[in-house]
């Protein structure tokens, strides 16, 4: 029931959207008398459908390849997970006590301005730009925050190299989001939607709309929700009954709920990948 009310806003408005899309097949008119005409309305509908074929094609390419990157960062963070469960413990248990109450007060610290920085992005009344300085506010804070780990570890060798492994993995997953993000920007492109502030428009509305539902909203379901998005994608495109312009509304309304659905996603693993010091003895 909690789960219902949490996230009974955002179904709302993804019903609105899915179901204010109805595409419907294009009959078309020809005169059946006429063989040439005939013939050409052949050589349009198989060059239309080798089109189509090939955009599937790409559609399943590209589906793919977003999976497998997903599960590599997955993989990579219960690969370090497993590997490390232990050590962690045993590579900080050189410092000294002064040491672990410092790191202990900085991870305080830190969980505090993060859960502060957290709490401003759930604002309804914010910018798109105002969002991104957050974000990037809680970029500096997670590099701020690893510099000062790493300092106070730095005389101790098997801290230092544990930190050391820790940092290879963010920077792996970090170049695979990287890639997510570039991912998305050519998809704008491949949909040849010309209005990139149209897009931005909808998603800043969406978002604080959406701003608190959002994080109480589980993992699987919004990777389902993006799945459904690129469902809907590729039936828009295919339609022959939408004109342009309001295939180009709908497809800005809807890759903006993606976005944001993928970004929250991201913004998740980066948490994950966060160094934990819960473990250290005070």
């Amino acid at each position: 029931m909690k789960t219902i009310k949490n996230t009974a806003l955002l179904v709302t408005l993804l019903t609105f959207l899915f179901t204010s899309i109805a595409v419907s097949a294009d009959e078309t008119n020809t005169d059946s008398t006429n063989p040439w005409a005939m013939y050409s309305v052949k050589l349009a509908k198989d060059a239309l459908k080798a089109e189509r074929e090939r955009i599937q094609a790409e559609r399943a390419e590209f589906k793919a390849e977003k999976e497998a990157r997903n599960q590599e960062m997955k993989d990579n963070r219960a690969k370090f997970k497993e590997a490390h469960k232990w050590e962690m413990k045993e590579a900080f248990s050189g410092l000294s006590d002064d040491t672990k109450v410092e790191l202990k007060e900085l991870k305080n610290d830190f969980k505090a301005i993060s859960a502060d920085l957290h709490n401003d992005l759930k604002d309804k009344d914010l910018s798109l730009e105002e969002r991104e300085e957050l974000k990037d506010s809680l970029a500096d804070l997670s590099n701020t925050y690893n510099e000062a780990v790493n300092e106070l570890v730095a005389g101790n060798a098997e801290a230092s190299a544990f930190l050391a492994e820790r940092k290879a993995l963010k920077d792996e997953n970090k170049a695979l989001r990287d890639e997510a993000r570039a991912d998305r920007k050519e998809t704008r492109e491949q949909l040849q939607i010309t209005n990139h502030e149209l897009i931005d428009q909808y998603k800043e509305k969406y978002l604080n709309q959406l701003a608190v539902v959002i994080p109480k909203v589980s993992d699987a379901k919004l990777e389902k929700i993006s799945n459904k998005v690129s469902e809907m994608i590729e039936k828009i495109e295919e339609s022959t009954t939408l004109s342009d312009s309001k295939k180009e509304k709908i497809l800005s309304q809807i890759i903006s709920i993606q976005e944001i659905m993928e970004e929250e996603l991201e913004s998740r693993a980066e948490a994950i990948e966060e160094i934990d010091l819960d473990d250290i003895d005070s």
